[in-house]
């Protein structure tokens, strides 16, 4: 029988995101794990997971990262609002699994969250994009900076032949409705010269948020659709960046990473599989005028782009959950 130690197996005993989740909660509810010093909590925690998704219980836990590493899966007990994460980064694709504790420390509830959601749950500043790039030239014109790899290549089909209008931007990638990276660049011209209107307060959020709209209408969308994970356009493989300066903050995911893709490891799409539209923009009174357009894939992103440092933090990240996170 396979232990939490060994490596995930995509094929074999993977469980989704809500397969955890529902697991957990079925066995976990209703478990006190009160009256104990918060190491014996920690290590009840850890043994009840391990009943819970049926995965014999070591005779001590060993200190790995992530706790448990054949579903990449990290649990932490909450009796707070405040989540806190010693030591390490927020892995994008990670599953972190919250048990809400009430007064008396009994498991009331179970989420199963992303990395890249825990980390969109941040609004004090304390996460900053960890990585960071800037293209190697002048953008003096729009471009296909790469094709695309051969596992997007094999959910490809002539753009003609795509039909777009009764699908969802944030679904899974479904063979023969992925346009080519030339066809997704023909989409982004077609938006040149257009401008965003400035609009409040929160700008940068609301510009993104408008961009990604207007070329999911441009690529054959009927609705607009987003989760707020990555990649941004999920149908399409397709991550989309709003420029009115050099620098690009790529957040969590590095491009060139051949780790699975989260949910979309049995269409063998890794990360850099992506395609990435970088759109650059000028400040006009009105609001930003798109002026260019990149697309490149993952795998050959840093063939154009130069790689800044960013922030590798080992300390405690602190995160308080909204106050509706654990509503029904």
């Amino acid at each position: 029988m396979r232990s939490i130690y060994d490596a995930p197996d995509p094929s074999g005993d993977w469980l989704t995101r809500e397969q955890i989740e529902a697991r957990l909660s079925a066995h976990l509810i209703g478990l006190d794990l009160g009256g104990s010093p918060l190491r014996s909590r920690s290590k009840a925690a850890k043994t009840a997971v391990c009943e819970a998704l049926g995965y014999p219980v070591p005779a001590s836990f060993r200190r790995t990262r992530p706790r448990f590493a054949v579903q990449d899966l990290d649990v932490y007990t909450q009796k707070s609002r405040n989540l806190q994460i010693w030591n390490q980064n927020l892995a994008p694709d990670r599953r972190y699994a919250l048990l809400c504790l009430n007064e008396q420390s009994v498991v009331t509830q179970v989420r199963v969250l992303l990395g890249s959601e825990i980390a969109a749950l941040d609004r004090t500043g304390t996460l900053t994009s960890k990585y960071q790039a800037k293209y190697r030239g002048a953008v003096m014109a729009s471009r296909a900076l790469s094709g695309d790899t051969p596992q997007v290549r094999a959910l490809t089909r002539r753009p003609d032949r795509v039909k777009l209008t009764r699908c969802d931007p944030s679904d899974d990638p479904e063979r023969g409705r992925v346009l080519p990276i030339r066809a997704l660049l023909a989409s982004a011209t077609g938006m040149l010269s257009s401008t965003i209107p400035s609009q409040g307060a929160d700008q940068e959020r609301s510009r993104g948020a408008e961009l990604h709209l207007r070329l999911c209408l441009q690529l054959g969308y009927e609705e607009y659709s987003d989760t707020g994970a990555f990649p941004d356009i999920r149908h399409q493989v397709l991550e989309v960046k709003l420029q009115t300066a050099p620098t690009i903050d790529l957040g969590m995911v590095m491009p060139t990473s051949t780790a699975d893709l989260a949910g979309l490891a049995h269409l063998g799409l890794r990360h850099c599989d992506v395609r990435y539209c970088v759109f650059y923009a000028t400040p006009t009174q009105s609001g930003i005028r798109l002026d260019h357009a990149l697309v490149c894939a993952g795998a050959w992103f840093f063939d154009h782009f130069q790689l800044f440092g960013g922030l590798t933090a080992n300390r405690k990240l602190q995160i308080p959950l909204p106050d509706a996170f654990w509503a029904d």
